[in-house]
């Protein structure tokens, strides 16, 4: 079969009717350019479809298919023709229904998953390449179904819909680049960060400055660093590390300082840390409430008893754990810690929590957890901060 002479004949019986290949696009229900790669030899028609061009060019269905006139065709042969092509116009309905009805289930599905993949989104790369391969796969399967209902060809037509469709791309295309460029620029920053020495951790308590680390981290650790001592004078003994790397979402990592007290010293930095309370504003300019918040007390949480500033609110963790036969105090901040962090911290001593996924929890939800820092009033629907 020759699509070329095919295409050529088809041309030849358009022009003989003085038609355009739109104006006959319209007659037989399709597009235009549907018409025009017929006439190329690109495309060649369904079988139904060429019934109808040979009713309307008065020709017979097997001089379409050869690409020439014939001579007249017996009564019987025409109808063979026709029956044929009844049968596979009628095969072709059953496959399309099947089709079409999959095709809509499908989309739904699809559109189900990418809705709940976006109500629990959090920035990971993962989570945006699993999020842009859903909506993709959205996309792609809507298309396939707007073809097979026949629809895609009437939106193409439409100028006011095909429109709108191509601003919503260009929408989702800005949105892509927007988080692709995040990624991109995470992946420079924690490539920098493992050769930059500034990121090391920092040790010795001759490097311990607490009004250079509430300057610097409070805003991202949501701490005050309330708990930590002003200055190291009245220590016998200390220790210092700390390990608190900035990346484009915010500080993480620790900060421990070991302190060894005289007996009397001990007691009177015990008398600070029990009285240490906050008093946090509401946030709204029309309210003047206000809230007293004391530091907890826990003697279960911890391997010692421990005064908690912070308990995984903003995933972050305050406290000061009290080892009263060594007359010692472990002062420890860290927020959403590693697996890297966490072997080093228990290289120094027993200081986290026995459950230590519990320093993994992220989202939301987190910031509701106890912190004397922030406060939730009530009726209002974002925290109140405490700030000096």
């Amino acid at each position: 079969m020759d699509q070329i002479k095919i295409g050529k004949f088809l041309r030849e019986l358009r022009n003989e009717k003085g038609i355009t290949q739109e104006k006959l696009g319209e007659i037989l229900g399709v597009a235009g350019r549907t018409v025009s790669r017929w006439e190329t030899g690109f495309n060649l028609p369904d079988i139904s479809l060429l019934v109808m061009l040979a009713d309307f060019y008065d020709v017979d269905v097997r001089e379409i298919i050869d690409g020439e006139r014939k001579k007249e065709l017996s009564d019987n042969e025409k109808t063979v023709t026709e029956a044929m092509a009844d049968y596979a116009n009628n095969e072709k309905s059953k496959t399309l229904s099947i089709v079409r009805l999959v095709g809509i289930i499908g989309t739904i599905l699809m559109l189900i998953e990418f809705i709940m993949q976006c109500k629990t989104y959090e920035v990971t790369v993962f989570n945006t390449v699993s999020l842009v391969v859903s909506l993709a796969a959205f996309l792609s399967m809507f298309h396939l179904t707007l073809y097979v209902n026949g629809l895609l060809e009437q939106i193409v037509k439409n100028k006011t819909v095909t429109n709108t469709i191509k601003i919503g791309a260009l929408i989702i295309v800005f949105i892509f680049i927007r988080y692709a460029v995040m990624i991109f620029l995470m992946l420079i920053y924690i490539v920098i960060s493992i050769f930059d020495e500034a990121y090391k951790p920092v040790s010795g308590i001759e490097n311990y400055d607490k009004t250079e680390l509430v300057s610097e981290n409070h805003s991202d650790l949501d701490s005050y660093f309330k708990v930590f001592p002003d200055d190291t004078a009245n220590m016998v003994e200390a220790t210092y590390v700390s390990k608190l790397p900035s990346n484009l979402v915010g500080t993480t990592g620790y900060t421990i300082l070991e302190a060894t007290y005289s007996k009397d010293d001990y007691d009177e930095e015990l008398a600070r840390l029990s009285n240490i309370s906050l008093t946090i504003e509401n946030g709204r300019v029309d309210s003047d409430e206000k809230i007293t918040q004391d530091i907890m007390y826990d003697e279960s949480m911890y391997a010692y008893p421990a005064y908690i500033a912070v308990d995984g609110n903003c995933g972050t963790y305050e406290y000061a754990l009290l080892d009263e036969s060594e007359c010692k105090i472990i002062y420890v901040l860290v927020k959403y810690i590693s697996e890297t962090d966490i072997e080093e911290i228990n290289a120094m001593g027993n200081y986290l929590k026995a459950d230590t996924s519990e320093y993994e929890e992220s989202g939301i939800e987190t910031w509701k957890k106890f912190s004397i820092y922030s406060y939730q009033f009530p009726g209002a629907k974002e925290l109140s901060e405490y700030e000096e």
